[in-house]
This record gives structure tokens, C-alpha cells and sequence, in this order.
């Protein structure tokens, strides 16, 4: 599916199709320019020591999570994989809009 000059795809891996999803992947890994990934877990607090705080610092947040992640099981994980594409001058058109509202 194409959206613009976006190549989107989904993959739902599953047993079956694990080992091709993960060939897949490392070709693809080679040649991206950075990836994002996302990950769902059983569970996302132990009590209430785990709560985010609006104080916590960096250091306080990761070892809360820290504390999380060591007890709940890992159930889904998604990535995105970005590549560069070059796109010819003029093909991208660019519109912006003036102080007094104009587009130009």
C-alpha cells in the first residue's frame, strides 16, 4: 500500500511465519535509517511505589520501570523501520501561508 511517497507495510508474525518475519526483518534492519519499536507487557505497575511522579527524575522514572519490566513477561513487540528516499526537486510540492494569511 502506498501512501505518498510512503511504502507502508504490516506484518502479523505468528509461529508459522516467525522464521520469514525474521529474515525479513534483518534484511530490512541493514538498510533503514533508524528504528522505532514498541513493546506491550502483562502488566505496566507492581503498586504504587511504580506510579509515575511528577518529581520523579530521569534516574527515579528508569528505576521504577526498571522495577516493572523484571516482573511482567514481554506479549507483543511492534517495530517501524525507516528508509531515506530521495524525492526529485519540484516533485514534493510545499505550500506556506504569509503573515496576513496568503499562501505562496
Amino acid at each position: 500500500q502506498r501512501i505518498g511517497r510512503l511504502l507502508a507495510s504490516r506484518m502479523d508474525v505468528t509461529k508459522d511465519n516467525f522464521a520469514e518475519a525474521a529474515e525479513k526483518l534483518e534484511e530490512l534492519l541493514k538498510t533503514c535509517k533508524f528504528v522505532a519499536f514498541d513493546e506491550e507487557m502483562t502488566g505496566i505497575r507492581l503498586d504504587y511505589t511504580t506510579e509515575p511522579a511528577f518529581g520523579d527524575t530521569v534516574d527515579m522514572r528508569y528505576a521504577k520501570m526498571k522495577r516493572v519490566a523484571e516482573h511482567f513477561m514481554l506479549m507483543q513487540v511492534g517495530f517501524c523501520l525507516f528508509h531515506e528516499e530521495e524525492i526529485p526537486a519540484g516533485e514534493l510540492p510545499v505550500k506556506r501561508k504569509t503573515p496576513d494569511g496568503e499562501e505562496s
